[in-house]
Parts: C-alpha cells; sequence; structure tokens
C-alpha cells in the first residue's frame, strides 16, 4: 500500500513540478522541492508513535 501510494504521488506530481520547472527554473523548484520533503520528514517525526492508529 504504501509504496502504490510513493509511485501514484510521484506520477501526479511530476505535472506539477514540470509547470514550476517551465516558469520559475530548475533551481527554484528543486529548492522548493527539498524545503517541502524536509519539513514533511521533519513534521512526520513527531507523529511515528501514532502510525497504528492511522492502520486501523
Amino acid at each position: 500500500m504504501m509504496m502504490s501510494l510513493a509511485i501514484g504521488s510521484t506520477f501526479l506530481f511530476s505535472v506539477l513540478a514540470g509547470v514550476l520547472t517551465d516558469s520559475l527554473g530548475i533551481r527554484i523548484t528543486t529548492l522548493i522541492g527539498g524545503a517541502l520533503s524536509t519539513a514533511g520528514m521533519f513534521i512526520s517525526s513527531f507523529f511515528a508513535d501514532s502510525v497504528s492508529v492511522w492502520q486501523g
């Protein structure tokens, strides 16, 4: 289940990334993507013990 979400989100967000790359450039788009990934990992570290609630 988790892998299908990861692959699906890659294909979904590739369209958005392409539009942002065309309008902002590759460096700014990469910076935005890295910042979002870092923020997501940081926020998810607070919910490591609550994973079983979402699997139920």
